[in-house]
């Protein structure tokens, strides 16, 4: 109970750094409509980008391409003659895609161990190693909800998580009024980011501590090259009283 507090703060702190991800270029919600969104090499959730926009009307259907780490257009023909949708480097038929999901950039099916998931090549994932999922289902129109928990234990999913993210769901009629609704909420209580070796506050508390560190010997470095500054101009001007003015 007393770790509470810290735990509040800390998820807090992740909070509002995982507010930030959209400025890094981790989902560009401004899809284009003609076409499908061009990813860039150093995107930090390229599938989620790719792929945000899918059945939405109006939107095109796109693929995201694992191997060459692209964004293509799905053609209305793939699934009737079986063509392929993706292509890899040499140009050869490659089917290793997704057409989506919130965790599809960390692809949990695949990545099954911290090492493969919590690695400097995924920084938009954390391996969870504890949490928990609610399901919430709901019939507003009679008052009617059932909510389901199931465990997490060991699976890669994408950075937010880590803060603890909810999602809702619904169905609606003419009139906009919900009929149906799903509220998923999904809380992790030990993750790891970037490495396996120190989980979820632990590693918070070093990266704080360590830009302290880093702001703390910035500061002090301002403070000494200025004092060095002042220093130089008051020698300098005291030497010039000195020598008196030029004849």
């Amino acid at each position: 109970f007393r770790q509470q507090p810290s735990k509040m703060a800390f998820r807090g702190c992740l909070s509002l750094t995982l507010l930030l991800l959209p400025f890094i270029r981790a989902v560009e919600i401004d899809a284009p409509k003609d076409r499908c969104p061009t990813i860039i090499g150093n995107e930090l959730q390229p599938c989620v980008k790719c792929t945000a926009m899918n059945f939405q009307e109006g939107y095109p259907l796109c693929a995201f391409c694992y191997k060459t780490q692209s964004c293509v257009q799905v053609p209305i023909t793939a699934s009737i003659v079986g063509q392929a949708v993706c292509k890899g480097a040499d140009g050869a038929s490659d089917q290793d895609y997704t057409l989506g999901g919130e965790d599809c950039d960390c692809r949990p099916e695949k990545w099954t161990t911290c090492e493969q998931c919590a690695s400097l090549d995924h920084m938009g994932c954390t391996w969870v190693q504890k949490g928990q999922v609610t399901r919430k289902f709901s019939i507003p129109a009679v008052g009617v909800s059932v909510s389901h928990t199931t465990p997490v234990e060991g699976a890669c999913r994408k950075l937010q998580n880590a803060a603890g993210s909810s999602t809702s769901y619904a169905v609606t009629d003419d009139e906009g009024d919900e009929l149906v609704r799903l509220d998923v909420t999904q809380v992790a209580d030990e993750w790891y980011w970037g490495q396996c070796k120190v989980s979820n506050y632990g590693f918070m508390k070093s990266l704080i501590v360590s830009a302290i560190i880093v702001i703390g010997g910035g500061f002090l470095l301002y403070s000494v090259v200025c004092m060095l500054f002042c220093g130089v101009a008051i020698f300098g001007s005291k030497q010039s009283e000195e020598r008196g003015p030029l004849l």
